[in-house]
C-alpha cells in the first residue's frame, strides 16, 4: 500500500487558483510559488514570493486569496522539511476558502490537510474532511479523483478492504482521464492490495498490470517497484517462491534507481520472506533485521510492522523463541497505535498466533485466530486455509482430534481451490507477459543507450580530428620554426667563420708586410747600395725563412696521428717569434693520446689565437701556458699574462674562441684586471673510450 505523494497537492493550485483571476498581481504571485514548488527551491526567492503575495492579499481582501497565501505558506513549510507550521496554515486556509464561493480551493485545502492528518493515522478526522472536499470538487473531475484515490488510501489504512475496491472502480478511470500518471499508478497499486486482501487473486493481477503498463511506458521508477513489490507478496501468497524472490530484486533494483528508500526497504523484506519460504530462514533473519533497523531508524512503521511479523516466522522456525518474543512485544506496542483493521496490526496477531502455537499455548492461539477472523469480512490477512490449518494443529494440541481433523480437511479443500489450474495458467500467463515487456523495455534502453553511444563518439571523433588538426598546424609551425632557426644558425656560423678567415687573413698579410717584406727590402737595399755583408744578409734571409715557417705552421697546423695536443703544443710555444714578451709552457699529465683529433685542433687554434692576442694586445712582458688533465680525464688548459685587460669579449678573436670551445663541450672561464688575464677552458674527456 502506498500514499499519493505531497507533491502532488501543488499541481491542484495549478488547477484552481491560477484559473481564478490570473490578471492580478497576487495570482502571478501566487504561480511563482508553485513554479518554485515545483523545482523544489528553498531558497530566498520563495520566501519573498511570499513576502509580496501577503502584501498583495491586504490589499485584495479577498477570502480567496487569504485561502491560497496560507496555503502556498502550508507547500513551503512542507518543501524546507521543518512541517512545525503546516497543520495550522492548512487549518486558515480552509477557514479563508470557506468564507469565499472558490469551491476549487475548499477542496483543493480540505484534500492537502486530509494527507497531512493521514500522515499521523488521524483517519476519522481525515475522513470527514475528505468527505466535505469530495462534495466541493464535484466540477472538478481530476480533483475529485485525487480525494477519492485518498479515500481508497484511506480505506486500505482502516483495514476496509471491500470500501477500498468500491472507490477504486470509479477512482481508476478518472485519474486515467486527468493523465495524472503518477496518481494514476499508485492507485493501482492500492487497488491491488485491496483486492489481494479480499482473495481476489484474478482482479490484483489485473490492476497490477495496468498500473505496471503505466509505470514502465513512462520509466516512473519508483512506482514501478512499488508495483513489483506487490507482485511478489502475490507470487509468495500463491506460493510460487522463486518467482516472488524475482520480482521482490527486481523491485529493490528499480527502487535504488529511482533514490526511493521506502520502496527500497520493502523490497528487502520481500527478499527475505521469500527465503523463510524456501527455508533458508538464517539469511532471512539477517536481512530483515537490518530492514528492521533501518525502519526504526527512519521511523517508518509500515516497514517495521512488514519486516517484524515475518522476523518472527524466521525465529520461530529457528526455534528461537527468546527472540520472537521480543519482537512480539515490539510490534503489540506499535500495533496499539493504529486501526485494529490495519493490515500491520492485524500480521502482529497473526505472528503472535504462531508463536503460541509453537510454544504450546493453544488455547491462546486460538483466541487470537479468533480475532483475526473477526477481521475477515473487510480484510483477509491470511487465507482462511492457512487459518485452518493452524486451528487443526492447535485442536490437535489440546486432543480434540475430530475438530483438528475438520479443520485440516477445510484448509486441504482451501489451498486446492486457491491453487486451481485457472489460476496458475494466469500467473504463469502475466509473468511472461511481464518478462516480454521487460525485454521490450530493455531494447528500448539498449537502442537509447547505442544512440548515446554514437553520438559520444561522433563528438569524440570530431574533437580528436580537432585536436589532430591543432597538433598538426602546430607541428607544421614548430617544424618551420625550427628550419628558420637552422637556417638563420648556419648563416650565423657562416658569417663567423667568414669573419675568422678575414681576421686570419689580415694578420698573416700583417706578419707578412711587417715582417718578411720588411726584411726582404731591407736585404734589397743593403745589396743595392754595394756593402752588402755577406753573414749579416744570410742571418737575415735565415730570419726570414724562420718566420714563413712559422706563419705556414700556423695556416697548416701540423697532424694529430703521431703527436699528442702536448707534444705540439710545447714544439709551437718553442718556435714563438722574439716579440718582447716572455712565455712559458708546462704540462701535467701523461696519456694525451686519449684526446681526439678533432679536440687537439680546436686547443691547438684556440692557443694561437690567444697567444696571437697577448703579444698583439696585452702590453705584457710574462705569459704563460698550462696544459693538464687528471685521472678522471678533466682536461684543463690555462692562457694567461701579466699585461692590461682588454675587455672579455673584444673582438673577432675572442668570439672563436669561444665557438672552438663551445663545439668540443669545454668551458671557458675568463678574468682580466690591470695585473693581469686569465683564460680557461676546461672540458671532460673520455679516456676509457680510447683504451
Amino acid at each position: 500500500m502506498k500514499r499519493l505523494p505531497v507533491a502532488i497537492l501543488i499541481f491542484a493550485s495549478l488547477w484552481t487558483g491560477c484559473g481564478r483571476n490570473t490578471k492580478t498581481d497576487v495570482w502571478r504571485v501566487f504561480d511563482e510559488c508553485t513554479a518554485l514548488y515545483n523545482l523544489s527551491d528553498t531558497s530566498g526567492a520563495w520566501a519573498d514570493a511570499l513576502e509580496r503575495a501577503e502584501k498583495l492579499a491586504y490589499e485584495s481582501g479577498d477570502s480567496a486569496v487569504w485561502g491560497e497565501l496560507y496555503y502556498q505558506k502550508a507547500c513551503y513549510d512542507i518543501s524546507c522539511g521543518t512541517g512545525d507550521s503546516v497543520g495550522a496554515f492548512l487549518e486558515k486556509s480552509i477557514e479563508c476558502y470557506g468564507n469565499s464561493d472558490d469551491d476549487d480551493g475548499k477542496a483543493k485545502a480540505g484534500f492537502t490537510y486530509a494527507q497531512y492528518l493521514n500522515m499521523f493515522s488521524r483517519y476519522d478526522d481525515s475522513e470527514k474532511i475528505l468527505q466535505t472536499a469530495l462534495a466541493h470538487a464535484s466540477g472538478n473531475d481530476s480533483l475529485r479523483a485525487l480525494i477519492s484515490a485518498e479515500l481508497m488510501f484511506l480505506r486500505i489504512s482502516n483495514g476496509d478492504m471491500r470500501g477500498a475496491v468500491d472507490y477504486s472502480n470509479s477512482v481508476l478511470p478518472l485519474l486515467l482521464q486527468s493523465g495524472d500518471s503518477s496518481s494514476y499508478i499508485v492507485a493501482c497499486g492500492n487497488a491491488g492490495v485491496a483486492y489481494r486482501r479480499l482473495g481476489m487473486n484474478d482482479s490484483a493481477m489485473l490492476v497490477y498490470q495496468k498500473g505496471l503498463d503505466v509505470a514502465m511506458k513512462f520509466r516512473d521508477y519508483e512506482s514501478t517497484a512499488f508495483l513489483l513489490n506487490n507482485l511478489s507478496v502475490l507470487y509468495c501468497e500463491q506460493e510460487r517462491y522463486g518467482e516472488s524472490l524475482q520480482y521482490a530484486r527486481k523491485a529493490a533494483a528499480y527502487a535504488e534507481d529511482a533514490g526511493a528508500e521506502i520502496e527500497y526497504l520493502s523490497a528487502l523484506a520481500n527478499e527475505g520472506i521469500s527465503y523463510i519460504k524456501i527455508g533458508d530462514n538464517r539469511k532471512a533473519v539477517a536481512l530483515l533485521r537490518d530492514v528492521y533497523a533501518r525502519g526504526e531508524s527512519i521511523n517508518y512503521y509500515p516497514a517495521q510492522l512488514k519486516t517484524i511479523n515475518h522476523l518472527l516466522a524466521a525465529y520461530m522456525q529457528l526455534g528461537q523463541y527468546d527472540s520472537a518474543a521480543i519482537y512480539i512485544r515490539k510490534g503489540e506496542d506499535m500495533a496499539s497505535k493504529l486501526p485494529v483493521g490495519n493490515n500491520g496490526s492485524a500480521g502482529i496477531l497473526e505472528a503472535k498466533a504462531n508463536l503460541q502455537e509453537a510454544t504450546g499455548d493453544y488455547r491462546g492461539a486460538l483466541a487470537t485466530i479468533a480475532r483475526l477472523e473477526a477481521l475477515a469480512d473487510s480484510n483477509i490477512v491470511l487465507p482462511a486455509y492457512k487459518l485452518n490449518a493452524l486451528k487443526s494443529h492447535c485442536y490437535a494440541g489440546l486432543g480434540d482430534y475430530r475438530t483438528a481433523y475438520r479443520m485440516a480437511s477445510d484448509a486441504h479443500e482451501g489451498l486446492d481451490s486457491v491453487r486451481s489450474v485457472e489460476a496458475e495458467r494466469k500467473l504463469s500467463e502475466y509473468t511472461a507477459r511481464f518478462r516480454t515487456q521487460e525485454k521490450e523495455l530493455e531494447i528500448s534502453r539498449l537502442t537509447e543507450s547505442n544512440l548515446r553511444q554514437e553520438s559520444r563518439i561522433m563528438k569524440l571523433t570530431a574533437s580528436i580530428v580537432a585536436i589532430l588538426a591543432v597538433v598538426a598546424v602546430g607541428l607544421v609551425w614548430l617544424v618551420s620554426r625550427r628550419r628558420s632557426n637552422r637556417q638563420r644558425t648556419e648563416i650565423m656560423l657562416a658569417r663567423k667563420y667568414i669573419d675568422g678567415l678575414e681576421s686570419e687573413r689580415s694578420r698573416f698579410a700583417r706578419e707578412l708586410h711587417d715582417g718578411v717584406c720588411n726584411d726582404l727590402l731591407a736585404i734589397g737595399m743593403e745589396m743595392k747600395s754595394g756593402n752588402a755583408d755577406a753573414g749579416s744578409a744570410i742571418r737575415n734571409v735565415e730570419k726570414i725563412r724562420g718566420d714563413l715557417r712559422r706563419i705556414s705552421h700556423e695556416m697548416m697546423p701540423p697532424s694529430f696521428q703521431h703527436a699528442g695536443i702536448d707534444e705540439i703544443l710545447s714544439d709551437y710555444m718553442s718556435h714563438l717569434p722574439d716579440s718582447g714578451i716572455r712565455f712559458s709552457y708546462s704540462s701535467e699529465g701523461s696519456d694525451w693520446q686519449a684526446v681526439p683529433s678533432n679536440v687537439a685542433y680546436e686547443l691547438y687554434r684556440i692557443t694561437q689565437e690567444a697567444v696571437s692576442n697577448t703579444m698583439r694586445h696585452s702590453g705584457a712582458t710574462e705569459a704563460y701556458v698550462r696544459l693538464a688533465m687528471d685521472r678522471r680525464g678533466i682536461l684543463t688548459l690555462d692562457i694567461g699574462d701579466n699585461g692590461h685587460n682588454s675587455g672579455e669579449s673584444a673582438g673577432v678573436g675572442m668570439r672563436t674562441i669561444r665557438d672552438r670551445a663551445a663545439s668540443i663541450g669545454g668551458e671557458i672561464a675568463y678574468e682580466g684586471d690591470e695585473r693581469g688575464t686569465e683564460l680557461k677552458i676546461t672540458l671532460k674527456i673520455d679516456i676509457d673510450a680510447c683504451k
